[in-house]
Order: structure tokens, then C-alpha cells, then sequence
């Protein structure tokens, strides 16, 4: 048997099977009309209530009947390492009528059978029936079984492939994130630099408020010193206000420029983190790559495994059929020699029939035995009353 590991997608279900001890009743296990392939039965095996293990050289299979009077006789996918737990695939097949079945494990060594107690499966029913599935028998080979763990080993490839893919671009994306890291830190320096000279409008804008006031009071005082300057005078105070409102528009523009800065800095602090989730996640890829590469290189090895053991089947398979037609060709040839030495024996029993017939025996008036000779053959009474006879 080979060595077989669940993949970490299937679905395993756990129970125990004995192979004397029928007081042993495992507790029973649940399955839904209409599984198929994604479930795997795992049984512990044992004997007379020890761990039993399964030899090397003996072939594994699961006996199921169906209320229908169909059955699934299938081989088992392989042991575990220590060769006492063995799995099963759980098939349409199996489960395609509700209710109970009890199945029992075969342990099959050069034609020496045995098989376990049963184990209680409780298939629920499906509350979506399909008409279009049909219970039948199900008899497959491990032959099949090997071809599927060659076609599994294919898509395992082709697995490796895409993982060395999604690995490639996950260290893009690596890249990408830091290099956007590098960028938003660049914004942000960006953006503190924008705050800093937001503030120094602010001051230069306050700076060109008081000059503006200042101006006014100028303003005002030469046009009471100056009553003959007065045209000057409105004049400086025109300019005065133009000044004060230029100034209002510069502390208006800075307070803007200031508001602008904190939203950059908000955006800056926001695309950091969008960063870091960025290169969070392409380590999570990287690792799940690493992950399906390594399964990808398990299910290679079991599918080299399973081809090997398939080989190995076929080879004594045929040996097996060389012997069965010697062992024929022997027995023919026990029948022709039977049947002569059978031909010789009738050959010599007609001959002592032939002989006797041609003798005659009569008794005298004394009581002695006389014998009389029709034929080629001598007869005589010994004196220890046997009679002898021999060819004229």
C-alpha cells in the first residue's frame, strides 16, 4: 500500500473499524446524498482491540451495499505513514441513496481475505433531489486510481506554475508598495513643507495688515496737519485701503494654503497606511505561494509513488496469468496420462476376463479340483492351495 496524505482541501471524516472484535461498534458517521470526491473516509484499523497494521503487500478495499441491491466495491487511496489508518473516497456512487449503509474494510494478502466489523454510515437526505442521478454498481480498479494520481500530478504542474507566477507577482507588487511607501513619504515631507510656508504668508500677511493700519493712521494724521495736501491725502488713503484689502487676501490665501497643507498631510498619512496593507498583503501572497508550491511538489511525489505501485501491479498481474496458464498446460497434461493409464488397466482386466473364460475347474468323486485348459494358458493348484497359471 502506498503512503497517502490528505490534501488540506479535503474534507476528512474519522471513524474506527475492528477485525475480530464485533462487540466494538464505532460511533457512526454522517454523510449528504450527493457527495462526491471532496469527502474522505478515514478509518483506524484494529484487531481483537490493538492497532493492526496493514502489511506492504496487502491490497485494501471498501465493500458497500445499497438498499437497491447495487454495490460500490472500490480500493482504498492509500495508508498513512504508519500504515494503521487507511482512506477511502468517498464517491457519488456511495451516497447517491439516503439512509443507512455499513460498509466493511477487505484486506486482501495474495488472495487470503479477510474483512472488519461494519462501520454505521448515516447518509442524510438531500432536500434537492436529481432525477438524473441513478444508483449503479461501482467497481473501480487501481489502475483508475493511478491514472487520476497522474492526471492530479499534471494539474500539480500546472499548480507549481501559476504559484511561481503569483510568487513573481507578489514581489512586484512587493516592489510597488514600496515604492508607492516611498512616494507618500515624499508627499508628506511635500506636504509639511507646504504648512511651513502656509504660516510664513500668514505672518508676512498679518506684517502687511499692520503696515496697512499704520499707513491709515499716517493717512489720517496728514490730512489734519496737511488740510492744503488734501488731495495727497485721500489719495494715501485710497491706497491705504487698497493695501488693507490686499492684505485681507493674503490672510484669506494663507489660511486656504494652511487648510490645503492639513489635507495633504491627511492624504499623506492615509496612502502610508494603504502602503503598508499593500505590502502586508503581498507577503500574505508570497507565502501562500511558497505553501502551494510545496503541496504542488508533495502531490507529484504520491502521483510517481501511485504510478510506480500501478506498474508494479500490472507486472504481477501478468506473472500471474503466465502461471495460471502453466498451471493449466500441467493439468491437460495429468488428464492425457490419467486417462491412459486408465486404458491400460480395462486392456488387462479384459485380458484375465479372456483368460478365465478359457479355463474350466470340476471337482472328482474324492473331491479334488480338475482343471481343464482351452486355451494358451497353464493352470495348477500349489500344495498350499493357490492356483497358479502361466502361459503354454
Amino acid at each position: 500500500m502506498n503512503v497517502y496524505t490528505p490534501a488540506s482541501t479535503k474534507i476528512v471524516h474519522n471513524t474506527r473499524a475492528d477485525m475480530t472484535d464485533r462487540a466494538f461498534v464505532p460511533q457512526p458517521v454522517h454523510f449528504v446524498q450527493y457527495d462526491k470526491q471532496l469527502p474522505v473516509l478515514a478509518v483506524e484499523m484494529y484487531n481483537d482491540g490493538q492497532l493492526y497494521t496493514i502489511p506492504d503487500s496487502a491490497r485494501v478495499n471498501i465493500r458497500l451495499g445499497k438498499k437497491d441491491r447495487t454495490f460500490v466495491y472500490n480500493p482504498a487511496l492509500g495508508v498513512n505513514s504508519n500504515k494503521t489508518v487507511v482512506y477511502f473516497e468517498i464517491t457519488l456512487q456511495m451516497v447517491t441513496l439516503f439512509g443507512e449503509v455499513n460498509p466493511v474494510v477487505e484486506i486482501d494478502i495474495a488472495d487470503q481475505i479477510a474483512a472488519s466489523g461494519p462501520i454505521p454510515i448515516i447518509i442524510d437526505r438531500n432536500p434537492v433531489q436529481e432525477d438524473m442521478i441513478e444508483s449503479s454498481i461501482e467497481y473501480i480498479t487501481a489502475k483508475e486510481y493511478a491514472e487520476k494520481a497522474v492526471d492530479a500530478a499534471n494539474k500539480a504542474k500546472i499548480s507549481e506554475t501559476n504559484a511561481k507566477a503569483s510568487e513573481l507577482a507578489a514581489k512586484t507588487s512587493e516592489t510597488n508598495s514600496k515604492t508607492s511607501e516611498t512616494n507618500a513619504k515624499a508627499s508628506e515631507l511635500a506636504a509639511k513643507t507646504s504648512e511651513t510656508n502656509a504660516k510664513a504668508s500668514e505672518t508676512a500677511a498679518k506684517l502687511y495688515e499692520a503696515r496697512a493700519k499704520n499707513s491709515e493712521t499716517n493717512a489720517k494724521a496728514s490730512e489734519r496737519a496737511a488740510k492744503s495736501s488734501e488731495t495727497n491725502a485721500k489719495t494715501s488713503e485710497t491706497n491705504a485701503r487698497v493695501s488693507e484689502t490686499a492684505a485681507k487676501i493674503s490672510e484669506i490665501n494663507a489660511r486656504t494654503s494652511e487648510k490645503n497643507a492639513r489635507v495633504s498631510e491627511t492624504n499623506a498619512k492615509t496612502s502610508e497606511a494603504n502602503t503598508k496593507s499593500s505590502e502586508i498583503r503581498a507577503k500574505t501572497s508570497e507565502t501562500n505561494a511558497k505553501a502551494s508550491e510545496l503541496a504542488a511538489k508533495t502531490s507529484e511525489t504520491n502521483a510517481k509513488v501511485s504510478e510506480t505501485n500501478a506498474k508494479t501491479s500490472e507486472i504481477n498481474a501478468k506473472t500471474s496469468e503466465l502461471n495460471a496458464k502453466a498451471s493449466e498446460t500441467a493439468a491437460e497434461s495429468s488428464a492425457e496420462r490419467a486417462l491412459e493409464i486408465l486404458n491400460q488397466s480395462d486392456d488387462l482386466l479384459n485380458d484375465i476376463n479372456l483368460k478365465l473364460g478359457l479355463a474350466e475347474f470340476s471337482l472328482d468323486s474324492d473331491g479334488n479340483l480338475i482343471y481343464t485348459d482351452n486355451g494358451s494358458y497353464s493352470f495348477n493348484v500349489s500344495s498350499d492351495g493357490n492356483l497358479n497359471w502361466e502361459v503354454a
